[in-house]
C-alpha cells in the first residue's frame, strides 16, 4: 500500500466492527466517490508479514487463522480465531495429537531403555569374554601341566592296558567265533531246511508244451482208468492245475496226443507222465540182466505224502563228493548224470568206465584212458609172458615218457591241492590278523575315549566352577546395571506419567464441557419431548372425553329403536326356532299319536256314551253346578274337557290344567287356545300369591265345591324355573292349530246357536284333533317348561 494516499485513506480499527478482529483491518476511502468503498470499505489482513485486502471479512478473518495456524500449529488458542469453527477437527484432534505425542515419547523412552539395556548386555558379555579368555588361557595351562603327567602315567597303563586287553580280545574273540559258528550252525541249518523245502517244490518235473513224454494210455471203454494202463510215446498238448497246493508243487493234469495213431488224451495225471529219457533209461536198465540198480543213485518214494507222484513215482538221490554229499533230483537222467560229474571231477584221468552210469556222454575222456589201460596191459602181458625179452632204448623212453607224464600229472594234482590248501591258510590267518587288529584298534580307541572322558570331565567340573564365578560376578553387575536402570526408568516413569497426567486433566476438562453440554441440550430435549407428550396425552383425553359424550347421547337417543328391534329379532328367532322344533317333532310323534289316540277315542266313546246316558238321568253335582253356569255347554263336553283334564294331569303328574269354556276374564293372565271346541288354557308359572289372585279370578267358571275342591280348579303350585311367554304359548297354538290366535267366536258366551255335525262331541275327527293337539302342546311344554 502506497503511504501518500493516507490522506485519503483511512483506518477504522479502532472503533467498530473492526475492534472485534485481532490482525484484521477495515479500511475506508472517504474521498472516492464509489459509496461502497467510502462506507463499507475493505479488510486488511497481516499475512506472511505483508498486508492483503480483502473485499470480504470472513475471507480475511480465514486468511488470518490459516497464518496462525501455520506459524503455531495445535498450541494456537480456539478464542485468538476469528472463525474458530472452520478447526473444529483441528481442536477435536488435539487430544488425539496428545495421546499420538505421548505414544511417541512413551516409544522413545522404551527405545532408550532398550539402549542402555544393549549396552549394559555387551558390556556384560565384553566382561564375561575376558574372563573366560583369562580362564581359558590358565585352564590351557593347566591341561598342559595334566596332559604331560597324564600321558606318561598313561603310556605305562597302556603297556598294561595293552597285554589285560589283548587277553580280554582273545578270550573275547573266541567267544565271539563260538557265538558266530553257532549262528552260521543255526542260519545254515535254517537256510538248508528252506532250500529243501524249495528243492522239495522243484523236485517234481515240469512238462512243458510240444515236450516229448510217455503217458499212459487206457482204452475207451474204461472210463474209470481202473486196469493198467499201456505207455506210447507222444508230446504234450495243454496242461491244468488243479486247485490247492501238495508237498511237492502244484497238482497237474495233462493232455498228451499219441505220435502213434495221433489220438488225444486228456487229464492224464502227473505220475502217469514220464520224460522220454527217464522212460527209456528205466527199459534199458530192465533189458540189463546184470544189474537193476544205479551206481551211486537212488529212488526214494514219499509213503507219506499227499502227493501221488511223491508216494508212486518219487524223486532221485545223487551221491556226489565220493559220498560225503547228497543231492536231489526230479529226472533220473539228470541225477545219472550229476552223480557221472562228481566222479569225473573227483577222478579225473583215471576215471573208469564201469564207475560211470552213463559212458556213452563221457566217450572223449574214456578213449584215452582205454588206450593207456590197453598199452600197459599188453606190456604188462608182455613182460609176464617173455620174461626174457630185452627191450630196445625207444620202448624204455616211451615207457618212461609215460611214467614222466603219470608223476607229472600226480604232481600237478597234488600241487594244486597245496596251493588250494596254502590259500586257505592265508586266507584264514589274514582274517585272524584283521580281526586281532581291529581288536587291538577298538581296545585302543577304548582305552582313549576312556582317558579324553576322564579328561573331559576334568575340564569340564574346572568350567562348571568358573561359570559359577563368572554367573556371580554377572549376577552382581548384572543386578547393580539393573538397579541403575530400574531407578532411570522410574524416574522416566514418573515424568512421563506427570506429562500424561496433565493431558488427561486438561482432556478430561475438554470432555466434561462437552459432557455438560450436550447433558444441557439432552435434558432440554428431554423436557420439550415430556412437554409435547403431555399435550398430546391431554389433547387425546379431551377428544376422548368428547367423543364418548356424543356416543353417550347417541345411545340414548337410538336405545328404544334398538330395544325394538332386539325384541323384533328375538321373537323372529324363537319363532323359527319353534317352528323348526315342531317340524322335527311332528313327523316323529304322528304316527304313535295317531295310534294311542285311535284307541283312546274308541274307548272314550264307549264311555261317553255310558256317561252320557247316566248324566241324562241322574247328573252328579258338580257336572250339574258346571252346566247349570255354562248352559251351552253339553254333557259331552263337559266328559270331554274333564277327559282332557284327566290326560293332563296323567302326562304332568298334577292336576295343573283345567278345560273351559271362553272367558273374557282370563285375558291378561291366561291364553285360550282354540282347538276347536277344546279350550286349553296355558298357564305360566306364577308365584304362590299369583297363583291365589289367579284361582279368585277364574272362580265364577267352576265354582268350589267339596266334591272338586283342589282338583279342577286348581292350579300347580309350582312349575318349572322358566316360564315360556303368553304372546309366544299363543303363537305355539296358532302353528299347531293353523288358526287365529284370538278366542273363537263360535265359543263366546252369546253363543246360542248348536255346533255343527263336523263338531260333533261324538266326532272321531274331533277328538283325535283334541288328544294330537294336546300331545304336541304337552311335549313343547316339558321341554320349553310351561305349565299347561
Amino acid at each position: 500500500r502506497d503511504g501518500n494516499d493516507e490522506d485519503s485513506v483511512s483506518s477504522t480499527s479502532g472503533g467498530g466492527d473492526s475492534a472485534r478482529f485481532d490482525g484484521v483491518t477495515n479500511v475506508t476511502d472517504e474521498s472516492s466517490p464509489d459509496p461502497w468503498a467510502a462506507k463499507v470499505g475493505w479488510w486488511e489482513a497481516e499475512v506472511d508479514e505483508r498486508d492483503v485486502c480483502f473485499g470480504l471479512l470472513t475471507d480475511a478473518l480465514r486468511a488470518r487463522d490459516s497464518e496462525q495456524i501455520r506459524r503455531d500449529g495445535a498450541n494456537v488458542a480456539r478464542a485468538s480465531l476469528g472463525i474458530p469453527g472452520d478447526y473444529d477437527r483441528l481442536y477435536n484432534d488435539v487430544v488425539t495429537i496428545k495421546r499420538n505425542a505421548t505414544k511417541a515419547a512413551n516409544e522413545e523412552a522404551r527405545e532408550a531403555s532398550h539402549e542402555y539395556q544393549r549396552k549394559l548386555n555387551e558390556r556384560a558379555e565384553q566382561a564375561e569374554a575376558e574372563t573366560r579368555a583369562k580362564f581359558q588361557k590358565k585352564c590351557d595351562e593347566e591341561v598342559r601341566r595334566e596332559v604331560s603327567e597324564a600321558v606318561s602315567k598313561e603310556r605305562k597303563e597302556g603297556r598294561e592296558a595293552q597285554s589285560r586287553i589283548r587277553r580280554e580280545l582273545e578270550e573275547k574273540h573266541e567267544r565271539e567265533m563260538t557265538s558266530l559258528r553257532r549262528e552260521h550252525e543255526e542260519t545254515l541249518a535254517q537256510h538248508c531246511r528252506a532250500e529243501s523245502e524249495q528243492v522239495a517244490e522243484r523236485l517234481k518235473p515240469v512238462f512243458d508244451v510240444g515236450e516229448e513224454v510217455y503217458a499212459a494210455w487206457w482204452p475207451a471203454w474204461d472210463s474209470k482208468r481202473d486196469t493198467n494202463p499201456s505207455w506210447y510215446l507222444g508230446h504234450v498238448v495243454s496242461w491244468k492245475e488243479q486247485r490247492g497246493k501238495g508237498d511237492y508243487g502244484s497238482l497237474r493234469l495233462y493232455t498228451v496226443k499219441f505220435e502213434d495213431d495221433g489220438s488225444t488224451l486228456k487229464r492224464i495225471p502227473e505220475h502217469f507222465v514220464s520224460s522220454r529219457r527217464d522212460y527209456e533209461l528205466h527199459i534199458e536198465k530192465d533189458d540189463d540182466p546184470t544189474s537193476d540198480t544205479w551206481t551211486g543213485v537212488r529212488n526214494v518214494l514219499d509213503k507219506n505224502s499227499e502227493d501221488d507222484w511223491a508216494r508212486f513215482v518219487g524223486y532221485y538221490v545223487a551221491t556226489v563228493d565220493g559220498g560225503a554229499g547228497e543231492e536231489r533230483y526230479g529226472r533220473l537222467h539228470d541225477a545219472l548224470q550229476a552223480h557221472d560229474r562228481a566222479v569225473v571231477r573227483r577222478r579225473g584221468e583215471n576215471t573208469k568206465r564201469n564207475e560211470l552210469n552213463l559212458p556213452g556222454e563221457w566217450m572223449w575222456l574214456l578213449e584215452d584212458v582205454d588206450e593207456e589201460d590197453t598199452s600197459s596191459n599188453k606190456s604188462a602181458r608182455s613182460g609176464q609172458n617173455d620174461g626174457g625179452r630185452t627191450y630196445t632204448r625207444a620202448e624204455v623212453d616211451e615207457e618212461l615218457d609215460v611214467l614222466r607224464k603219470e608223476l607229472s600229472r600226480q604232481q600237478n594234482k597234488r600241487q594244486r591241492e597245496q596251493e588250494k590248501d596254502e590259500q586257505d591258510f592265508k586266507r584264514v590267518k589274514a582274517q585272524h590278523i584283521r580281526e586281532l587288529s581291529k581288536a587291538v584298534e577298538n581296545a585302543l580307541i577304548d582305552a582313549k575315549i576312556e582317558s579324553d572322558k576322564n579328561r573331559a570331565v576334568a575340564v569340564r567340573d574346572a568350567l562348571r566352577k568358573q561359570r559359577q564365578e563368572l554367573a556371580g560376578a554377572h549376577s552382581r553387575d548384572k543386578a547393580g546395571a539393573l538397579e541403575q536402570l530400574g531407578d532411570e526408568l522410574h524416574r522416566i516413569h514418573e515424568d512421563e506419567l506427570e506429562r500424561q497426567r496433565s493431558d488427561l486433566e486438561a482432556y478430561f476438562d475438554l470432555e466434561r464441557e462437552k459432557a455438560l453440554h450436550w447433558a444441557r441440550v439432552e435434558s432440554d430435549r428431554m423436557i420439550q419431548d415430556r412437554v409435547e407428550e403431555e399435550l398430546d396425552r391431554a389433547r387425546t383425553r379431551l377428544d376422548e372425553e368428547r367423543v364418548r359424550v356424543r356416543v353417550e347421547s347417541e345411545l340414548e337417543r337410538l336405545r328404544p329403536s334398538i330395544e325394538r328391534q332386539v325384541e323384533a329379532n328375538t321373537l323372529g328367532y324363537v319363532e323359527e326356532m319353534v317352528a323348526a322344533e315342531v317340524e322335527r317333532q311332528r313327523l316323529a310323534l304322528e304316527k304313535d299319536v295317531e295310534l294311542k289316540v285311535e284307541a283312546r277315542v274308541r274307548a272314550r266313546l264307549e264311555r261317553l256314551g255310558a256317561l252320557e246316558d247316566d248324566a241324562v238321568v241322574n247328573p252328579p253335582p258338580s257336572k250339574r253346578a258346571r252346566i247349570d253356569a255354562h248352559p251351552a255347554t253339553t254333557v259331552s263336553e263337559v266328559e270331554t274337557r274333564e277327559a282332557a283334564n284327566d290326560l293332563f294331569r296323567l302326562r304332568r303328574g298334577s292336576g295343573g290344567g283345567y278345560v273351559s269354556p271362553t272367558s273374557p276374564s282370563s285375558v291378561g293372565s291366561t291364553r285360550d287356545i282354540d282347538l276347536g271346541d277344546l279350550h286349553l288354557v296355558a298357564v305360566p308359572s306364577l308365584a304362590a300369591e299369583q297363583q291365589r289372585v289367579v284361582d279368585r279370578r277364574d272362580g265364577n267358571i267352576a265354582p268350589a265345591g267339596p266334591a272338586s275342591e283342589g282338583k279342577e280348579n286348581s292350579l300347580p303350585s309350582g312349575g318349572p324355573s322358566s316360564s315360556l311367554p303368553l304372546d309366544l304359548a299363543r303363537k305355539i297354538a296358532c302353528m299347531i292349530t293353523g288358526k287365529s290366535a284370538a278366542p273363537s267366536a263360535a265359543h263366546s258366551d252369546d253363543k246360542s246357536s248348536a255346533p255343527s255335525v263336523a263338531h260333533s262331541e261324538s266326532s272321531p275327527e274331533r277328538m283325535r284333533m283334541r288328544d294330537d293337539a294336546a300331545e304336541v302342546l304337552l311335549g313343547m311344554a316339558q321341554q320349553q317348561g310351561v305349565a299347561c
